[in-house]
């Protein structure tokens, strides 16, 4: 298919073996799949014995496609630095995930966590309503590799799977 074709021209591999898929060239490539390419994406993803895990980085809405792709993940992870206002989104976010559940008729919560990256001990609190799957604390001085390097080496990516 047509959606088979692009993901094979999407996906890339790093110098540390992990395989991502590129950004689309515009925007538009995103905005023209519909449901049904999404189902097609993210249940042939996970059931392909190519990867080990398949993380789809998405913002959460309340859109149809993200619910499709919340529905076929056997983990939901939500991130967040433990501020205030973060901890607002992440509240009134669950609370529309147990909405998606009852109207999708699927289960969500149980499979939803949250991790926090950039965590402080002096502004950041964990919330009490979803249990979380990890904690980074700021790294300072570091760029984007170097950051991913430590949270590996902290073993911070286990309960991912």
């Amino acid at each position: 298919s047509n959606l088979s074709l692009k993901i094979e021209s999407c996906v890339k591999k790093d110098e540390s073996g992990v395989y991502f898929f590129s950004s689309p060239e515009s925007p538009m490539h995103m905005a023209e799949m519909n449901s049904e390419d999404v189902e097609f994406l993210t249940s042939s993803l996970g059931k392909s014995s190519q990867f080990d895990v398949v993380i789809i980085d998405v913002g959460f809405t309340l859109e149809e496609k993200v619910s499709i792709a919340l529905k076929n993940s056997s983990i939901v992870v939500f991130v967040s630095n433990g501020s205030e206002a973060s901890n607002k989104k992440f509240v009134k976010a669950f609370e529309a995930l147990g909405i998606m559940e009852k109207k999708m008729d699927t289960s969500l919560i149980y499979k939803t966590k949250i991790f926090y990256n950039k965590f402080s001990t002096s502004y950041s609190t964990k919330v009490e309503i979803c249990e979380p799957i990890g904690v980074c604390p700021r790294i300072s001085n570091a760029d984007s590799k170097q950051i991913v390097e430590q949270m590996v080496q902290r073993d911070l990516f286990s309960e991912i799977k």
